[in-house]
């Protein structure tokens, strides 16, 4: 589109992105692109599928209905009840099946929490996005008081806003994927109830939750050919909303935790101005000079002498609990906290001032 910036049109990707069941697909062929996990997941449910319908049909002499539908709750609930044959070669290629069906939807279900999670940091990059032009367009449009009135350069860093979008985004999805899985879980009690007439409510509900919620078994209680076919369709995405919901909850304590160790870390760094003290900012210096040494190549860099100005050990220990805790999260914010120690290194005179610390809150 003509007229359009860079940054209006990668935040408009981020959008699309975002778009169920476009991040699924994106995500799909990353993996077939740059690896060969999506063939074996599905070279795995094939085998799967041919030894369900194998044993099934050959050695328990089920038809391909009933073949099929034990396939499918097997792969979903990994275990199940079963009361077919009982002999040696039955149960080594139940063994045998049973592992190949695991593998395969544990496969199908990485794929998918795979996909969850770009989605999640394509959220966290659009929010960030989507906040940074607000703040430009608002300057741009704001009065010349407001262009001149102070700033708090630390009332909140880059990194800080980050963690704080990470956890808002964290907890969105918790939200959102369990009313989803909640709707599929009502839908499949709803159908089975309709499909299956001799199946009660409580045993549709137990059904439906076994089949898309629990690592233990499924059941086999369905009557009607047509209630097996709707299991058979229904839990690959009723298992998939759940794996959704798991992702998302399994998300939601990292990133609190990330958002508590930054709040806390960071807000040790402030003084009751919003600036960074005085030996905190040597601390950020002197263990700028020691991350170099320990990121060089060169042997001579290693003999550079540490600065000897006197620092707050206490600072320097909240110093190297940041540069931790922001190294495990993304690479920017590596960038930024690099951003300010070469600011800080090449400015000392500037270390207690309002313009040493503006670069985190940039």
């Amino acid at each position: 589109m003509q007229g359009e910036t860079p940054l209006a049109s990668t935040t408009e990707s981020l959008r699309q992105h975002m778009e169920y069941p476009v991040f699924v697909w994106s995500t799909l062929v990353r993996f077939y692109r740059n690896t060969q996990v999506l063939e074996l997941a599905m070279a795995a449910s094939l085998i799967a599928y041919g030894f369900g319908l194998f044993f099934g049909m050959y050695i328990n002499s089920w038809s391909f209905t009933q073949s099929t539908y034990f396939y499918s709750y097997t792969i979903s609930t990994i275990g199940y009840t079963y009361d077919g044959a009982t002999s040696a070669p039955a149960l080594a290629t139940l063994s045998v099946y049973v592992f190949c069906a695991v593998l395969a939807f544990s496969l199908l279900l990485g794929l998918f929490v795979a996909a969850v999670t770009d989605a999640s940091e394509a959220s966290i990059e659009f929010q960030l996005r989507e906040e940074r032009q607000e703040t430009t367009l608002d300057r741009k449009r704001g009065t010349v008081e407001e262009a001149l009135r102070p700033r708090r350069p630390l009332e909140e860093t880059r990194v800080e806003a980050r963690a704080r979008v990470e956890l808002s985004v964290a907890w969105q999805t918790v939200r959102n994927t369990f009313f989803q899985m909640l709707g599929m879980v009502i839908l499949g009690v709803a159908a089975v109830i309709f499909f299956d007439k001799g199946i009660t409510f409580n045993e549709a509900v137990l059904f439906v939750l076994e089949s898309v919620t629990t690592v233990g078994y499924g059941t086999s209680s369905l009557n009607t050919s047509t209630a097996k076919w709707f299991a058979i369709i229904y839990i690959l995405p009723g298992c998939l909303a759940w794996a959704r919901f798991v992702a998302a909850v399994s998300r939601y304590p990292l990133a609190l935790r990330h958002f508590k160790e930054l709040h806390d870390t960071v807000g040790a760094l402030k003084t009751s101005e919003g600036v960074l003290d005085a030996g905190a900012a040597h601390a950020l210096r002197h263990n700028h000079a020691i991350f170099r040494q320990f990121l060089s190549t060169n042997d001579n860099a290693l003999d550079e002498k540490s600065p000897k100005t006197p620092h707050s050990l206490r600072a320097e220990d909240f110093i190297i609990q940041w540069l931790l805790a922001t190294k495990q999260v993304h690479l920017y914010d590596i960038i930024d906290a690099h951003q300010l120690f070469c600011d800080l290194e090449n400015h000392p005179e500037s270390a207690s001032s309002a313009n040493a610390a503006s670069y985190l809150a940039c």
